[in-house]
């Protein structure tokens, strides 16, 4: 289903494939991708004749994806701390991807 209204312009499996799995690791925002494929298309000479809505329709993330998405979690959680006293504790892998986290719920009284 399409999330956004669209055109219906197809954007070019040229320039799509420039979208590498490597790049897609780096989290980018819908919009970042879309100014990229724009910029490729420009220097390509090619005819931008789709929009954002095109791209976000590809490239946005499955419900199932943000259901995970634990983006900026550990910044809160620091945040929280300097605020509220509240501990947290993370585990992250080789790749700096989250393997565990524990988080106080209220602050404990000693």
């Amino acid at each position: 289903r399409e999330a956004t209204y669209s055109r219906g312009q197809k954007i070019p499996d040229q320039l799509l494939n420039l979208v590498t799995n490597d790049m897609k690791l780096l989290q980018p925002s819908v919009r970042e991708i879309h100014t990229f494929i724009d910029k490729k298309a420009q220097e390509l000479g090619i005819t931008i004749a789709w929009e954002y809505n095109d791209a976000y329709n590809i490239f946005r993330s499955s419900p199932r994806a943000r259901l995970h998405d634990a983006t900026n979690l550990l910044e809160y959680l620091a945040e929280r701390k300097e605020h509220t006293g509240l501990a947290y504790e993370a585990s992250l892998d080789e790749t700096g991807r989250l393997q565990a986290i524990f988080f106080e719920i209220v602050l404990s009284r000693g």
